[in-house]
């Protein structure tokens, strides 16, 4: 029996006071940092009678933290009321945020370092159009969390009694399911192995960058040396020191991408529960992610040579959202094998068998377009402005004569399958990504044809989905595009299901 009575305004944990203190004093340290690092370095050249109003302001900063923490936790309460569950915050700008209950899309739990430190979790309501998470209570006990996700959900069943076959089929047999996937430190480091390490590079290389960027205004003087002494020092070492920072960039992209993928999916469990997948994962903070089958729109995964080799791939599930807010909405599945990724298609589209398809690939002339794109437009101005320099010529060269094998090999991976339950989209390079969906989970067709087409007798079919996903099948006959368009629009428009 549920002790918790939600239909009365109820505060959060008692000791969530002290988390709302850290978050105040976040937002001030963010705002002031840079100042608080000048002190601290720079403590010697500032006069002894303004060390002391520096302390005054310091101790009057830290009264407002904890003045702030305070307020806003006594002037925060929860409740449901009229089939809503509403949110009321704030003592200087009071807010009331409402959302109803049929609405709710997700309820999901978190919990970072601080949280698992004070016995609290963070629980996300979330609804299918908004762009960030409707509601957040940041400081409830992992008990309080879960009856209020249970009440929640049980509310909305009882607003929601119409539900489709397939629905009722997925709920029953989620009641005596098990763990889909459970990912293992070697599976981890499998997927570190194969992530994309020159994108974590760049991604440390732009941190680091920005931090330098955000002091560098408080230590002109010691940057503008140092700056100078590693700049003489390059250009005296020459290649050899260049070879050498590339590789040193590389480790520590491969370093950055095995420890992110350890906090991300530690301990990662898939599973089916109650009509649900629900996922869980994480070291440093914890994430509970549960997703109802119906809403998820579109199935993608991603695999590439070394995760052929290790047979594992990515899998994307992208549930109902605004189209501005794609990614946040995507659910990733790492180290999913084809096995596993067979359950899940078997879960979300009920195939126990692989159904027939019609198979349509991309005219050969959206190759030489991407040739034209990725090859000359990118090499030919910088080889037209440097043209008496023999290394940028020969280096447009090859980008230029590498980019043709590159787009046939974009070409081999383009291509779409259609029966009349399914629509699977394939793309890539290097590596290569399927889309899968419902056809009648479509939300708009759109058929394009530029004048180059018009003259091939070729077009383009764009699939818009309520997950803000866009599937595309380019440079397709013009016939065939608009044999798909026609029959997807009927779907769309005669169909019943629910496509959430």
């Amino acid at each position: 029996m549920n002790k918790f009575d939600f239909t009365v305004p109820g505060r959060q944990s008692a000791i969530g006071i002290l988390l709302f203190f850290a978050l105040s004093a976040r937002k001030f340290f963010k705002a002031l940092w840079p100042i608080l690092l000048v002190y601290l370095f720079k403590n010697n050249s500032i006069p002894e009678d303004k060390r002391f109003w520096i302390i005054v302001a310091g101790v009057f900063l830290l009264f407002l933290v904890m003045l702030n923490a305070t307020l806003s936790f006594f002037n925060f309460w929860f409740y449901i009321e009229n089939n809503e569950f509403v949110v009321r915050k704030g003592y200087l700008k009071k807010v009331k945020l409402s959302i109803p209950l049929d609405r709710i899309q997700t309820i999901n739990i978190k919990q970072n370092l601080l949280q698992q430190l004070l016995k609290v979790v963070t629980v996300e309501v979330d609804t299918a159009g908004s762009a960030q998470r409707e509601l957040k209570l940041v400081a409830l006990t992992n008990e309080q969390a879960i009856a209020l996700q249970l009440v929640l959900g049980k509310e909305k069943q009882q607003l929601n009694k119409l539900k489709s076959e397939d629905e009722e089929e997925n709920s029953q047999d989620s009641e005596k399911s098990a763990p889909i996937i459970r990912l293992t430190p070697t599976d981890l480091i499998k997927v570190g192995i194969s992530e994309n390490h020159l994108r974590s590079s760049l991604i440390v290389m732009a941190v680091v960058g920005g931090f330098i960027n955000q002091i560098q205004d408080y230590f002109t003087d010691q940057i503008e040396v140092t700056s100078e002494e590693v700049g003489n020092f390059i250009i005296a070492q020459s290649v050899a020191i260049i070879i050498s920072l590339s590789i040193a960039v590389l480790l520590i992209g491969f370093l950055f991408s095995i420890i992110n993928t350890f906090l991300k999916y530690y301990d990662f469990t898939f599973a089916r529960q109650d009509g649900e997948f629900t996922i869980k994962s994480g070291l440093l903070t914890k994430k509970g992610v549960t997703i109802p089958y119906s809403k998820i729109q579109v199935v993608s995964w991603v695999t590439n040579p070394i995760r052929n080799w290790m047979d594992f791939s990515t899998v994307t599930l992208t549930e109902a959202s605004s189209k501005e807010n794609d990614q946040k909405k995507a659910i990733n599945i790492p180290g999913c094998n084809s096995r596993n990724r067979a359950v899940i298609s078997r879960e979300i589209f009920n195939i126990k068998d692989e159904p027939v398809w019609d198979k349509h690939f991309t005219h050969k002339s959206y190759a030489w377009k991407l040739w034209l794109l990725r090859g000359w437009l990118i090499a030919m101005p910088p080889a037209i402005i440097w043209y008496d320099n023999i290394i940028v010529l020969s280096v447009a060269a090859f980008w230029i004569v590498l980019n043709l094998p590159l787009s046939f090999l974009t070409l081999k991976k383009r291509y779409f399958r259609v029966n009349k339950d399914y629509i699977e989209n394939s793309r890539g390079t290097i590596e290569q990504k399927w889309s899968r969906m419902y056809g009648f989970k479509v939300q708009s067709v759109k058929l394009k044809q530029s004048i180059f087409q018009r003259r091939k007798g070729l077009a383009t079919i764009k699939l818009y989905t309520a997950g803000g996903k866009i599937l595309t099948m380019p440079f397709i006959a013009e016939s065939l595009a608009r044999e798909l368009y026609n029959y997807l629009l009927f779907n769309v428009e005669s169909g019943n299901r629910k496509w959430m």
